[in-house]
């Protein structure tokens, strides 16, 4: 049998984590209910967003050590923004993926949504 190549191993490594992260996901989403787990998102934005809030300009310009990284306030601040809002897409694509249901925001011609409604 052929050795296996980097691109069959990394399959194969991705394939085995994601099995492993959706089953967690499936574990800890049993147990909560949507309306449970749409109030802890909202609760920890909100967080986020008073902490965000509180800091002054030259706060946010303060460097700090994060995950071996140093970074301004700012970055972390810009970093976390695009961490969510990647993982916002990814539940976006997966409930379309798995629903075909369309979740967009505007047309084809960039008009709202909302002014589609009959």
């Amino acid at each position: 049998m052929p050795p296996r190549d980097w691109a069959t191993e990394l399959t194969a490594y991705a394939a085995s984590k994601l099995a492993q992260n959706l089953a967690q996901i499936a574990r800890c989403t049993a147990m909560l209910t949507p309306a449970e787990l749409l109030a802890m998102l909202e609760s920890t934005t909100r967080a986020a967003c008073a902490l965000v809030r509180s800091r002054g300009p030259h706060e946010l310009l303060e460097r700090r050590e994060i995950q071996g990284y140093d970074v301004s306030e700012l970055v972390a601040v810009t970093h976390v923004v695009e961490h969510f809002s990647f993982h916002t897409g990814q539940i976006v694509h997966t409930t379309k993926a798995l629903h075909g249901v369309d979740l967009s925001q505007y047309d084809a011609q960039g008009r709202n949504a909302e002014s589609r409604l009959p």
